[in-house]
């Protein structure tokens, strides 16, 4: 029996598979992308939205708490004491005496929330005098000023 250099059925089904398995996975990868790149639109879109509400309730426009369409937001002055009671406690030699005093940081969080659930917080530094629905940038206040806004 004499072959005419043609190919046989087991090597043509053989590499149909080979082909089938091959556009599987790049079908299952080209998926995945359009996916990813549909939820990073997404995100960036509550980003944009969250920048424009933080926006808004620094120049007084908007409340710091609301809902717009299918975004909501909460913004909260947060504070944390620096350089307190347990700050500096292992100080060897001459500076062991030596107390910074105590600071207390101020910022403002503003959480905003889509309807799918997705959220987003951005933070800023507040003013010693701001109150929770005005907003200026600002950096680090001591205690006795913190005693003073209260």
């Amino acid at each position: 029996m004499s072959r005419n250099g043609g190919f046989t059925l087991i090597e043509i089904m053989v590499s149909v598979m080979l082909l089938a398995s091959v556009a599987a996975a790049s079908l299952k990868l080209v998926i995945t992308a359009q996916r990813t790149l549909a939820e990073t639109g997404e995100r960036q879109n509550l980003l944009n939205e969250a920048e424009a509400i933080e926006t808004g309730i620094f120049t007084g426009i908007i409340a710091g708490k609301g809902t717009s369409g299918d975004i909501s937001w909460v913004s909260e002055i947060r504070k944390n004491e620096m350089f307190g009671e347990d700050f500096g406690k292992l100080r060897f030699g001459a500076s062991a005496d030596y107390s910074p005093g105590r600071f207390v940081i101020k910022w403002r969080e503003i959480t905003v929330t889509d309807s799918k659930k997705r959220m987003i917080t951005l933070c800023s530094s507040v003013n010693n005098g701001e109150s929770a629905e005005a907003g200026q940038l600002s950096s680090v206040q001591t205690e006795e000023n913190a005693e003073k806004i209260k």
